[in-house]
């Protein structure tokens, strides 16, 4: 089958693409920026900013042939003059979609799929396009219903500068619930996201939920080296430092312990948590690391004894089994989809933005050590089928 699959970025995308061309699909991935190291716009980077070359190598996979790739010139200039407008990430990341959902719309009449799968936001106007050839159309949905995220900006007074001004807000909600109309299947992350959908009266019949996977080969447990039960308690948590993460709650909550009862690690870029975290650079067990490969983040995984996701809105965050692959028990909050598979044998499900109840799931792993070692055990296991193969065959089995 001709498929077509459009993201400007990559994120997940990718492993989308290449589970439909371990299907034996003919795939085209039409996205901003994807690095050649032949090319000369590369060739100059590599020479003058080296630093700079290294994080481009972010933008590539080599399980997907430079050949099954598409970029327009006007779409890649964008997504790297975009970073420099003194703009906020909602209204930049509504410029380049639009961009980019406007090119590939007049690619769909030239490549002429039979299937075309658009990323949110940035496949209204390639929808169209593809009606008109007939073609199907799947809509990667990797949030939640615009409805619930308005819930959140009435809430908590942080999600709307995160979600962008009324006006901009109402534009982004208008653009995805057209494109809600338009998918034939919508693929959700997790069954809380699709629940915000159904809730908010999209059918069912058009909603699919499958979860995003993990890799086996770097999250694992260490099982030739037991956790000790003795000693702080070694909380980790890691993502982007912002509040819609939680991070200034968890802040909070673990400053009411006493250093020699936990240690906290956080690991992921700034956002605009960073300043919670300079308010505590004066506690010797608070560590913050701005950035870590997923082999390095594994091992600081196995050497800690909790993970701790505190998050206000998550549609699935993929972190989590991660965490839970190796060894960690976790705590999250029921507005993060991979809540989904936490249960009393293996974490612990909190209310979101709920700071008492916080305290008391971290104070039951301080007090429960061999408790704590036997979940994260139980942990492991829950996710061993949770890797991208599974998230791979669930996909190629609706294609």
């Amino acid at each position: 089958m001709k498929i077509l699959v459009s993201n400007p970025s990559l994120q997940y995308t990718r492993n989308t693409v290449k589970a439909l061309l371990s299907g034996g699909h003919d795939v085209i991935f039409a996205t901003a920026y994807w690095y050649q190291p032949n090319r000369l716009f590369e060739k100059i980077i590599a020479f003058l900013f080296p630093s700079f070359n290294n994080k481009l190598l972010r933008y590539t996979d080599k399980n997907i042939p430079a050949t099954s790739v598409r970029t327009s010139f006007l779409g890649t200039l964008f997504h790297f003059i975009n970073k420099l407008l003194p703009l906020s990430v909602e209204q930049k990341s509504f410029w380049e979609d639009r961009i980019h959902d406007k090119w590939v719309s007049k690619f769909v009449h030239q490549l002429k799929p039979e299937l075309v799968i658009g990323y949110e936001k940035s496949c209204y106007n390639t929808f169209i396009s593809a009606e008109t050839i007939g073609a199907r159309k799947w809509l990667d949905l990797s949030q939640v219903h615009p409805d619930f995220i308005k819930h959140l900006r009435n809430k908590y007074e942080f999600f709307l500068s995160m979600t962008g001004s009324e006006n901009l807000f109402n534009k982004i909600s208008f653009l995805k619930k057209k494109e809600y109309q338009l998918a034939d299947k919508i693929f959700c992350l997790s069954g809380f996201a699709a629940n915000t959908l159904q809730d908010a009266g999209v059918s069912a019949k058009k909603i699919t939920v499958n979860p995003l996977g993990f890799s086996p080969q770097i999250f694992f447990p260490n099982v030739n080296q037991p956790k000790h039960i003795n000693g702080p308690l070694k909380i980790i948590y890691a993502g982007i430092i912002t509040k819609r993460k939680g991070v200034d709650l968890l802040l909070d909550v673990c400053s009411s312990f006493s250093e020699k009862d936990i240690q906290l690690t956080l690991i992921g870029p700034s956002g605009d948590a960073i300043d919670s975290i300079n308010l505590f650079s004066n506690k010797k067990n608070i560590r913050y690391i701005p950035f870590m490969t997923q082999t390095d983040l594994a091992n600081e995984f196995r050497n800690a004894d909790l993970f701790v996701f505190p998050s206000y809105l998550d549609s699935w965050a993929a972190v989590v089994p991660e965490a839970m692959a190796c060894g960690l028990p976790v705590i999250v909050t029921d507005n993060t989809g991979a809540a989904q598979i936490v249960t009393q044998k293996n974490g612990m499900v909190i209310p979101t933005g709920n700071k008492a109840a916080l305290l008391i799931a971290i104070q039951f792993f301080l007090d429960h050590p061999e408790e704590t070692l036997q979940m994260g055990i139980n942990a492991a296991n829950t996710v061993s089928n949770n890797s991208w193969i599974t998230y791979e065959k669930e996909l190629l089995s609706h294609v």
